[in-house]
Parts: structure tokens; sequence; C-alpha cells
């Protein structure tokens, strides 16, 4: 197994404040184009809402719901999401740095055009999430599920990953030279004809038997 990347955790400052209305905190930052500083959102649910082009930086959200929520074109800088929920949700063109995925739950929502620096998801669902065309440097995904994930056209720089599911994932035009699979269940992916995406890749005796079938390959079998 590979050794992880030394990536920059977040580093929350103890005694946040507690937000207790997230809706009113977000819009009324949007309002007055100001950030989110050094908040504690806990418990806090919401719907359908949309907050574009907001700045969160040393922000914990903790046991949160937030369902079909746009944040399209937000900065999360020092940001933890803990044991959340944030299905649908769409963060597309937002950019993380030194933020932290754990215990998550963010089943389809879109990551499109995110650019990630330091950036670690564990034990967290992200099953149909979108990921295309996201840029990842020094990041890891660890034990969780990126089963029929869209990982379509990224750039992956020191992206390591272990004990992950990636059933039916789409890597198409993404290379993955480097990127260590061995210790995850990678099966059905989808790349591009002639597989050019997975030339490099590291994966174990099991996954080479599997991933022969996109380079056409027959194995023969001892009689």
């Amino acid at each position: 197994m590979a050794k992880l990347v030394k990536i920059k955790k977040p580093k929350l400052t103890p005694c946040l404040a507690v937000c207790i209305d997230a809706r009113n905190e977000m819009r009324t930052s949007v309002e007055r184009e100001e950030d989110v500083i050094n908040l504690h959102f806990k418990q806090q649910n919401l719907e359908s809402e949309a907050f574009d082009n907001l700045y969160f930086e040393n922000v914990l959200f903790d046991n949160c719901t937030f369902s079909e929520v746009v944040l399209e074109r937000c900065s999360f800088r020092n940001v933890v999401f803990d044991s959340c929920a944030f299905p649908n949700c769409d963060f597309s063109r937002s950019w993380f740095s030194q933020c932290e995925f754990k215990s998550s739950q963010l089943v389809g929502s879109n990551f499109a055009e995110c650019k990630f620096i330091d950036f670690t998801i564990e034990k967290s669902a992200l099953r149909y999430a979108n990921f295309t065309s996201a840029q990842f440097d020094k990041c890891a995904i660890l034990d969780s599920d990126l089963s029929d994930a869209f990982f379509a056209g990224c750039a992956l720089k020191f992206f390591e990953t272990r004990d992950s599911q990636f059933v039916r994932t789409e890597f198409f035009r993404t290379p993955l030279t480097n990127v260590d699979f061995s210790a995850c269940d990678l099966e059905g992916i989808c790349v591009s004809e002639h597989a050019e995406e997975l030339k490099g890749v590291i994966v174990n005796v099991f996954q080479a038997v599997e991933l022969s079938r996109l380079l056409g390959l027959t194995i023969k079998e001892d009689e």
C-alpha cells in the first residue's frame, strides 16, 4: 500500500460562535457581501436555497442537513463538514483549501469545475457525485463510497485513496498515473475507447484482471 501524501488538515479555532439560523446568516452575508468566518453551524437544516459567491473560513458544519442547496462559486478555507448530509447540493466552480468531509452523505452533489487543495474525504458516501473537470492537489479519499460518481476530465495531483469503492465510476479523460487503487474496490469503471487513462495506474492482481477487459486482453487460465 502506498503511503498517503501529507495533507494539511483543518485546524479550527476553539470556541467558535454557534450559529442558530444558518439561512439568515448566509443570506445576510450574501446581501452585505461579507465573509462567513469563525462559526459553528450546528444541526442546521436547509432545503432548496441558493447562496452564491460566499467565502467560508474557520467554519464547522456539524450534523447539518442541506438538501438541494446551491453553494456555487463559493470558497471554503479551513472548513470541516462533520456528520452532515448534503444530498443533491451544487458546489460547482467552488474552491476548497484545507477542508474535510467526514462521516457525511453527499449523494448526487455537484462539484464540477471545483478546485481542491489539501482536501480529505473520509467515511462518507458520494454515490453519483459529479466531479467533472475538477482539479485535485494533495487530496485523500478514505473509506468512502464513490460508486457511479463522475471524474471526467479531472486533474489528479498527489491524489491518494484507500478502503473506498469506485464501482462503475467514470474516469473518462482523467489520467490515473500513479494513483493507487490497490486497497480499494475498483469495478466496472468507465474510460475512453483505448483506455489511455489507465497508463501508470497502480492496481492489485485481481483488479488487473478486471481492467484487462478494457484493454482488449483475454487472460487464459492454466489448463
